[in-house]
């Protein structure tokens, strides 16, 4: 099965709030794809808070996973 994540699933695993444990637990034992726009705002949302390097590190922590880009629509 193929879970499609969305950009709050991403951030609520990256920022370890409530349901980070399953989403973790779906990026580990699961397909997991996230479509280019929902990156986007990840990317965007750390960005903003942080910086590009934080920015940067949560997308390739989240593809170091096993997650996949979309961009098709």
């Amino acid at each position: 099965m193929t879970f499609v994540l969305d950009a709050c699933a991403m951030i609520a695993f990256a920022r370890d709030e409530p349901g980070a444990d399953v989403v973790e637990d779906i990026l580990t034992n699961e397909n997991c794809v996230a479509h280019a726009p929902n990156m986007c705002e990840l990317y965007y949302d750390f960005f903003r808070a942080a910086n590009q390097m934080a920015a940067d590190s949560v997308v390739s922590d989240l593809l170091s996973l096993g997650l996949a880009i979309r961009e098709d629509m």
